[in-house]
């Protein structure tokens, strides 16, 4: 018994001089070098997630404006002109347009909805532009003398040559106006 007292009371008294109650030894700095770890981990993910542009990421861009007046061969009141822009490396077979629109007083001027779908059956080589026009003649309930402002605008579905698809359906990608 004398042994077990004899050990007991040297491991007292070492664990006495490194500041430690329960015999372990820790050494302050670690805590700040986790911290400071984390800390460079959160930012780097910052920088990657928000200095990129999200667009970047997007295998299109597209532009909208709303026309007023008559063009025969599309509308009799108003329609609107996309500009698609392929950014991917894929011929693109058909893709799908999303529109909100509304007056200038911010009124929904349409018969249903809010939201348009536009299809186009364009094939669009990679890298290049295609200009589209589509009347809106058939979503209009009453002619205002303004204009229509388009409020968000993107592609919903893009189907390529190959059978390959890319889907948006929730317009995470929408230019807002």
């Amino acid at each position: 018994m004398k042994n077990k007292s004899i050990i007991g009371t040297e491991s007292v008294a070492a664990a006495e001089k490194t500041g430690s109650k329960n015999g372990c030894s820790v050494k302050e700095t670690d805590g700040l070098h986790v911290f400071a770890k984390l800390k460079f981990a959160f930012a780097a993910m910052c920088v990657l997630c928000f200095a990129l542009p999200l667009y970047a990421h997007t295998p299109y861009r597209i532009k909208g404006e709303v026309s007023v007046g008559t063009d025969t061969a599309f509308y009799e009141y108003t329609g609107i002109v996309l500009t698609f822009y392929n950014t991917s490396r894929r011929t693109v077979r058909k893709f799908f347009v999303v529109v909100f629109l509304s007056g200038s007083d911010e009124m929904i001027s349409f018969s249903n909805e809010n939201r348009i779908v536009f299809e186009c059956d364009e094939n669009v080589a990679p890298r290049t532009a295609v200009r589209t026009e589509f009347g809106l003649d058939d979503y209009i309930s009453e002619m205002q003398d303004e204009t229509y402002h388009i409020d968000f605008l993107y592609v919903s579905k893009i189907e390529y040559d190959g059978g390959g698809v890319w889907e948006d359906p929730y317009g995470v990608h929408a230019v807002r106006r």
